[in-house]
């Protein structure tokens, strides 16, 4: 193994540590800012490689940005959900491990086998799958992990301003993670061994994404048994009365849910007035398609109020991003100065729980439903539904995604949970005829 505390400091762990060159991969070495390095002979024909790597998301990465270009139509945070990457880990198309904290980390990966100064330092280890297909590898700190809202060519340029790309050859490896006892020492505080194995199934890998600091006993692993949609209704917390904003867009938001909601030019200036004047600005807002007596409306509390935008037409949009707190009914309305007020009353969503079977029958043709839709993001969104908390959030989180006109929304919400979900099943399977 290849020493270089005889030559110069490492940085002061602020900038990337040397390169050491190793033998059949053919990378440069670095270099400290008085002299060049002088590489020692490696042992046993051993390879090592040092890198500083900067993470803002608790994340050490090492993986190829081609290999995830699927995950482009995901949430940002689809890595803490293992239903999302429970296949890239078993393809090994990534190593990954999770951190104490965000900020700097000392991260060697070798072929050599630990020193016994480095066991005796050893905190836990965990092994992990990885197949290199393009003679290169990334190690990075999470930043270049593809996502709807960073595609792929903007993940490529986050990994090329890091100036970590490794070349490696092509091939199955078993990836050892280990954390060492760093503080106060000059030594790493990871350790990534990479082994070539004949085939990627003799590795026997973690079930989630390492979670491993040298003070723990054993490694832990984050995202296994992810939850997935949750709508959580407050239906306690609805005034009588609220300033009412027509419904804009085709689907009626649903209660228990966040989301994005256009709302009116005068009623958008009004939220961003008082945001102005330093004042609360969540503002009591009822969305529903009129204001007419019985009509069922949703209540929503502004969280912000948004920039305009613009649609693909040009027409302008104003939007505030809100909790949807209970579905209401509109009761009476009356003009004022601000505009019309509404006086409502809650209409908690019925929470019955379904019979196994109709459960089961509703996730599968849901799933079949996804998948025939060419939905880009069918993986994600098929786990994250199926995984709902309860009955009331499955059949809702199916809704979500089918996408109904406002008054059929509304029929569905005042039905029971049984009745809702029979009706969702028939949909789906006359989209599928």
């Amino acid at each position: 193994m290849i020493s270089t505390r005889s030559t110069c400091s490492f940085f002061a762990r602020t900038r990337a540590l040397a390169t050491t060159a190793i033998a059949g991969l053919g990378l440069l070495l670095g270099a400290c800012a008085s002299s060049p390095l002088q590489p020692e002979a490696p042992v046993n024909n051993y390879w090592v490689i040092d890198r500083v790597v900067n993470t803002d998301t608790s994340m050490i990465t090492l993986f190829d940005p081609l290999d995830l270009q699927h995950h482009t139509a995901d949430p940002d945070d689809w890595y803490h959900y293992d239903f999302a990457f429970l296949d890239d880990m078993a393809s090994g198309r990534f190593v990954a491990l999770s951190t104490a904290s965000n900020g700097h980390y000392w991260v060697r990966l070798t072929d050599a086998p630990l020193s016994t100064e480095q066991r005796a330092l050893a905190g836990p280890s965990a092994k992990l799958r990885l197949r290199v297909l393009n003679e290169r590898l990334l190690l990075s700190g999470g930043s270049a992990w593809p996502s709807i809202n960073r595609p792929l060519q903007v993940a490529l340029r986050a990994a090329e301003s890091e100036e970590h790309w490794l070349d490696m050859p092509n091939g199955d490896y078993e990836v050892t993670v280990t954390a060492l006892d760093s503080v106060g020492l000059d030594i790493p505080d990871y350790i990534l061994q990479l082994e070539r194995v004949f085939t990627i199934t003799d590795v026997e890998h973690a079930p989630g994404i390492p979670h491993v600091t040298p003070t723990q006993e054993v490694a832990g692993v984050a995202g296994v048994n992810a939850g997935g949609v949750t709508f959580l209704e407050r239906c306690g917390a609805i005034p009588r009365e609220a300033e009412f904003a027509p419904l804009l867009s085709r689907s009626l938001p649903l209660p228990g849910a966040s989301a994005e909601i256009e709302v009116s030019p005068v009623l958008f200036r009004r939220g961003k007035a008082l945001l102005a004047a330093g004042e609360p600005a969540d503002l009591p807002i009822v969305v529903a398609r009129e204001a007419s007596i019985g009509t069922l409306g949703v209540f929503v509390q502004p969280r912000d109020w948004l920039s305009t935008s613009t649609d693909k037409w040009g027409r302008a949009i104003q939007t505030t991003h809100a909790h949807v707190l209970c579905a209401v009914r509109i009761d009476g309305s009356e003009s004022g100065m601000n505009g019309l007020r509404v006086a409502i009353s809650a209409a908690p969503v019925s929470f019955d729980t379904l019979p196994r079977a109709m459960a089961q029958e509703l996730r599968r043709q849901f799933d079949t439903w996804l998948r025939v839709s060419n939905n880009p993001a069918h993986r994600f969104t098929s786990g994250y539904v199926k995984r709902a908390r309860d009955h009331r959030s499955l059949v809702l989180g199916i809704m979500q995604q089918l996408d109904l006109p406002a008054t059929e929304v509304e029929t569905l919400l005042l039905m029971d949970n049984e009745s809702r979900a029979r009706d969702l099943i028939e949909r789906m399977r006359e989209q599928l005829i």
